[in-house]
């Protein structure tokens, strides 16, 4: 069978199983999205279109490597995660303790089928800077960072380690950039005299952020 046919089916079959259980996963979003939202946002299919999406680009960017473990799970997760920030402005514990946990065993994994313990302790250390940063920022300024940001910052910073500080780097720069693009949309929306929430969802931020950073760097 040619080569390119397989690497394609591959990559085909891993989206399409992310795409699966995002669908399913989409019923934790519907529950969750409050009365007044557009329904699409709790769609099976729009929760499937974008995991798959998503996990097609990080395939095709890094390979069949077993690395696309914790960014499986990243995606699974994280897109139900970013619907409901936007949507309700809250990150459930009900899916970020599970994310963070599964990523976290699959790096540990990762680091004994290696033999490497390099990358996991800098991915560990990743992980208390980016919740650090994020907790001294809730402190700082009451009500603009909540508890579901800084749990979601340790889960960015734990993948983002795995490939380097200047991927972790390009993560916050990007949530950042993310995070002020939302604060210009949610002034605008007040200037033309919508009802919108002050709070940027720093959720879908973070998510854009380390996925951005983890395939521009190739994983």
């Amino acid at each position: 069978m040619d080569e390119a046919a397989v690497t394609v089916g591959w990559l085909l079959a891993y989206a399409g199983a992310g795409a699966a259980y995002g669908a399913a996963l989409s019923e934790l979003t519907r529950r969750s999205v409050p009365e007044g939202a557009p329904r699409v946002l709790g769609s099976w299919w729009l929760a499937a279109a974008v995991t798959g999406g998503v996990l097609a680009v990080l395939a095709w960017r890094i390979g069949p490597r077993w690395e696309l473990a914790p960014y499986w799970l990243l995606v699974l997760l994280g897109v139900p995660l970013a619907i409901i920030d936007c949507t309700d402005r809250r990150l459930p514990r009900l899916l970020v303790y599970p994310l963070l946990t599964g990523v976290l065993g699959t790096l540990v994994v990762l680091c004994l089928v290696r033999g490497e313990a390099a990358p996991g302790i800098r991915a560990v250390a990743a992980m208390a800077a980016s919740s650090g940063l994020f907790l001294m920022g809730a402190l700082i300024v009451p009500g603009g960072i909540g508890a579901g940001d800084v749990r979601l910052a340790a889960v960015a910073g734990l993948v983002a380690g795995w490939s380097g500080w200047l991927v972790v780097m390009a993560t916050l720069l990007v949530s950042l950039a993310c995070a002020a693009l939302f604060l210009g949309v949610l002034r605008f929306a007040q200037s033309r005299g919508a009802q919108s929430s002050d709070t940027v969802p720093f959720g879908p931020c973070l998510l854009a952020g380390v996925l951005t950073a983890v395939v521009v760097a190739g994983g």
